[in-house]
């Protein structure tokens, strides 16, 4: 039985077992972005005072959008630790189309208050704020959101019924 020379056996590509280090270093990369956007999709997890804001900027123009394709008054109820879509009576709570619940709770330490009169702003006629059943609203409404120090506030014109956060 004869032996090959050196030279043949270096030559020869050996089999390559396992994967190189960059190939570690992309997956654990991909994984470390999908564990962070699954993070954010978690039921306990909370959105930034930001995002509640925008959040409640939204539902406030879906409130007026209700109005305005229904023709049916729709109000938004604010309390402590979230708010309410109700009927024109402003005591029965619709499902959120957005959330699928009839409540939606702020985030952990999340707080909100407002200056409507009642609590709530409803929205009558072609989407004219109300501060009341009966009264339009005569200065901005404001809703004011605040978390450790921090507040955000989402404003809500007369007349026009127009939202904007700062």
């Amino acid at each position: 039985m004869s032996t090959p020379a050196r030279s043949t056996i270096a030559s020869r590509p050996r089999p390559q077992g396992g994967f190189t280090l960059v190939e570690l270093v992309i997956v654990i990369m991909l994984a470390g972005i999908l564990a962070v956007a699954a993070m954010d999709r978690l039921p306990g997890a909370g959105l930034s005072l930001g995002a509640q804001a925008d959040q409640v900027a939204s539902d406030v123009r879906l409130v007026q959008s209700l109005e305005l394709t229904r023709g049916v008054s729709y109000c938004l109820n604010v309390m402590p630790s979230g708010y309410q879509i109700t009927d024109q009576g402003c005591t029965t709570p619709i499902v959120n189309p957005a959330t699928g619940a009839t409540t939606t709770d702020f985030g952990p330490g999340i707080t909100a208050g407002t200056n409507f009169t009642n609590g709530y702003v409803a929205f009558r006629g072609p989407g004219v704020p109300y501060a009341s059943q009966t009264t339009a609203l005569a200065a901005p409404g404001v809703i004011t959101l605040s978390a450790g120090g921090a507040s955000a506030t989402v404003s809500i014109a007369p007349q026009t019924g127009y939202v904007s956060v700062q």
